[in-house]
């Protein structure tokens, strides 16, 4: 009985001076390291999966940004506040669709118009809800990665083209709608027949904002485009306070339609007030760039994310009523397009129009080109980085030798086994892991000088689509 006690004695003690020499490595190696850091740093290591003795990388899939990532050294802060996350979100919700909201008005009536509006305000923030749930299920950071995760390989696919594409015609419909802003208020200046007036379909303008925002081709931040957004909502602003002043200038002065009960139910053509319901629905689309928005927070958690996303659509839902409204009770059921045209169709009719008038609508042009141009590097933001995504994926699944991927998993396998878990993980810098990681990520990654080119290509064939189409409209 007293060997054994003693050997039991013997193996504590044993245990104890092992557990001992364990902590002295580590405070030797993290002589600098906080002690909150070390918690944390523990706590990502046993988030690492294992299955079957084989282990999960994530090193070559994006970087999971919990709540906690803050104050993990692995994570760069993010630099904006609630405030400004709040203007990214807005600037990537307001487009070109603002402008045909009292059309819609017009044909669903301002109850139903109105109802559709906050409806769809309310669908948005629980579908932000539902992102950041599944966010932290499925621990991916990215719209696109999430269903991979949930929908398998052929969903993110569809998933990942689908943002391509809407980040494309989309760039190319606000290069567009830039011509022809820019058009409208020299328009006011100078003779028709002008050469700044007729310049080839506003083939002029759109080479000049295709040049002029060029620069966003190498971003490679989101931070970076940060004070555009809050240069795209003043826009906005300014451009609902003229509409505003048009319209009680309007009212002023007895040119405004009576208001009957019509004004307030649908009305027109069915078919017509069905095709005026996309222009509502897809008025909130921001998901695409949700969580690019949310990495730049500087304290990165959920709750200040909603808080964001609240603001954002309390502010975008309030520009959107007003705005169908007021455009709508200006020209009743005369409004047949968009609100932009409809003014500088009533200002070209009436040649006395007054001065004042002349220089909001004017104001009206340059807030909306203001809006909608600095949207334009968020949707190329969103484009380029998920080609980037699509061509890695595809690379990695097609084009790259499957053979020796699988060598450098099973040396990832045999290396594990060998060294065992808490050694693996405690040894997480060492040379001969990391060139497994560098060798496996090398197989399908894309350097800098090839994301570069391809930024090049994909801007030039955006340029070249508006340019030789310019009389195709997505939206209306």
């Amino acid at each position: 009985m007293e060997n054994i006690l003693d050997l039991n004695s013997n193996d504590i003690n044993s245990n104890l001076a092992l557990n001992e020499s364990k902590d002295n490595n580590i405070n030797n190696n993290n002589n600098d390291e906080p002690e909150n850091d070390k918690t944390i740093n523990s706590s990502v290591n046993d988030s690492l999966s294992f299955e079957n003795s084989n282990i999960e990388y994530n090193n070559n899939e994006e970087k999971y940004l919990s709540e906690d990532d803050t104050y993990n050294p692995k994570f760069k802060k993010g630099t904006s506040s609630v405030i400004n996350v709040a203007f990214q979100i807005a600037n990537t919700i307001i487009g070109a669709g603002i402008l045909s909201l009292p059309v819609v008005m017009r044909y669903l009536g301002l109850i139903l118009g109105s109802f559709f509006i906050i409806f769809n305000a309310i669908l948005t923030n629980y579908s932000v809800n539902l992102l950041l749930k599944s966010h932290q299920l499925s621990k991916k950071n990215k719209y696109s990665t999430i269903s991979k995760k949930v929908l398998g390989k052929t969903g993110y696919m569809f998933v990942c083209l689908m943002i391509i594409s809407n980040g494309f015609f989309m760039c190319s419909t606000y290069m567009r709608i830039f011509g022809s802003n820019l058009n409208n208020i020299i328009a006011g200046y100078v003779d028709k027949n002008n050469f700044l007036v007729t310049n080839w379909h506003n083939y002029f303008y759109v080479i000049i904002i295709f040049f002029g925002m060029s620069f966003i081709i190498f971003i490679d931040k989101f931070e970076k485009i940060e004070k555009m957004s809050i240069l795209g909502q003043t826009g906005i602003f300014i451009y609902f306070i003229g509409l505003l002043l048009i319209y009680l200038y309007k009212y002023k002065n007895n040119l405004l339609q009576e208001i009957t009960k019509d004004y307030f139910f649908p009305s027109g053509d069915k078919i017509k007030m069905l095709t005026s319901l996309p222009s509502v629905i897809l008025a909130y689309t921001f998901q695409f760039n949700c969580f690019e928005a949310y990495a730049t927070l500087k304290i990165r958690t959920h709750k200040n994310f909603k808080k964001s996303t609240l603001l954002a659509i309390i502010f975008v839902s309030s520009i959107f009523l007003l705005s169908g409204i007021f455009g709508y009770l200006m020209y009743g059921d005369n409004l047949n397009t968009t609100i932009l045209e409809a003014l500088l169709i009533d200002m070209q009719k009436n040649k006395d129009t007054h001065f004042f008038i002349k220089f909001l609508l004017i104001v009206i042009n340059i807030g909306f080109l203001c809006c909608s141009t600095t949207g334009i590097p968020l949707l190329f933001f969103s484009c380029r980085n998920n080609l980037f995504s699509t061509i890695k994926y595809i690379k990695k699944n097609f084009f790259v030798n499957t053979a020796y991927l699988n060598t450098i998993k099973n040396n990832k396998n045999e290396k594990f086994e060998t060294m065992g878990k808490n050694n693996f993980q405690n040894n997480n810098n060492n040379n001969d892991i990391i060139n497994i990681k560098e060798k496996e990520k090398n197989l399908y990654d894309l350097s800098k000088k090839t994301q570069k080119v391809i930024s090049i290509i994909l801007y030039i064939l955006i340029g070249l689509f508006t340019v030789l189409l310019p009389n195709l409209r997505f939206v209306r």
